[in-house]
């Protein structure tokens, strides 16, 4: 499980160092890499918005950035505000990585991590579809170390 979660955090900052520069910024939002006291943190700004649907509760993300990057069409979507620093997420955030994404369709080895209320989330067993010539989708799994499933949708326009 140790495992994981440093894959996904992984993935997370593999994202924040592809998306560097490549979004566009909204009037209020200031993107890039920000530090206040002891945090550090990641702001993605844009049009990509998302929802995750668990346990009864919907949260909602705003403010997002997606990109298909390279030859090997790696689909990747921030969104909110990444906390770089140790310890507990003190802003929101959803990351979505899709390795090897070059159409739409269903994909299975996707990685999804968010922060909300201070927690961080990730989940496995995922089922992740791509519309709209890779523009938005839906997605489905568990969350590691919790019971029962999660649900989301994300659009990048």
């Amino acid at each position: 499980m140790r495992r994981l979660v440093v894959a996904v955090l992984l993935a997370a900052l593999s994202v924040t160092a592809a998306a560097s520069g490549a979004t566009k910024s909204a009037s209020a939002c200031k993107p890039g890499v920000h530090t206040v006291g002891k945090t550090t943190y990641r702001v993605f700004c844009g049009p990509a918005s998302a929802t995750v649907r668990m346990g009864g509760k919907t949260q909602s993300f705003r403010n997002g950035s997606c990109l298909k990057v390279g030859i090997t069409r790696v689909f990747t979507i921030s969104i909110g505000t990444l906390t770089i620093s140790k310890g507990k997420a003190r802003y929101s955030y959803l990351g979505i990585t899709v390795p090897s994404a070059n159409h739409d369709g269903v994909y299975t080895r996707a990685i999804i991590a968010w922060a909300f209320g201070g927690t961080r989330y990730a989940l496995y067993n995922v089922k992740l579809r791509l519309m709209g010539n890779r523009t938005r989708g839906t997605f489905s799994g568990r969350v590691v170390g919790k019971r029962g499933t999660v649900s989301g949708s994300f659009r990048c326009k």
